[in-house]
């Protein structure tokens, strides 16, 4: 059995969070619910998410402020901002994740959900290890090359 990908969903109305929750559950997602910023937050800093799906016109939020704050702490874990239709102000008008506009159209954003975190799954790219140098008998090779890191040379 495969460990499903967890989501975070944000969003104060219990009809949509319900919606969102089935909807996702049905894909094979673990999903969890939050009414308000700080709950997510609070959620976040207890669990770990693969996704974050944020309700864009969340009230007395400044959910400009909310993306920035989870991005600091969880710099991987991409977002998906649902937002009114001709929402400029909305944080993903800022690069900070991707908007989708409502009311959601379900297949966009399932698909949109499953490419994320996708993207966030794929292991980083192997880096080739360097060429041989006229140095290399007092060098290391590299920890290991995806990082590309070099320890201290030999003295």
């Amino acid at each position: 059995m495969s460990i499903r990908s967890r989501i975070l969903v944000v969003d104060d109305d219990p009809a949509v969070r319900h919606m969102l929750l089935r909807v996702l559950d049905e894909e094979n997602y673990s999903v969890r619910t939050a009414r308000t910023g700080s709950e997510a937050l609070e959620l976040a800093r207890a669990e770990s998410f693969q996704l974050l799906l944020l309700d864009g016109d969340l009230p007395k939020e400044n959910v400009g402020r909310l993306c920035g704050q989870f991005a600091e702490a969880h710099p991987d874990v991409p977002m998906i901002i649902m937002v009114r239709a001709g929402n400029s102000s909305a944080p993903c008008s800022n690069g900070i994740g991707v908007c989708l506009e409502k009311p959601l159209d379900m297949e966009k954003l399932v698909r949109t959900v499953g490419e994320l975190i996708a993207a966030v799954q794929q292991p980083p790219p192997r880096v080739a290890p360097p060429a041989p140098s006229a140095s290399a008998s007092t060098e290391r090779p590299p920890l290991n090359p995806a990082w590309g890191l070099k320890p201290s040379p030999i003295s």
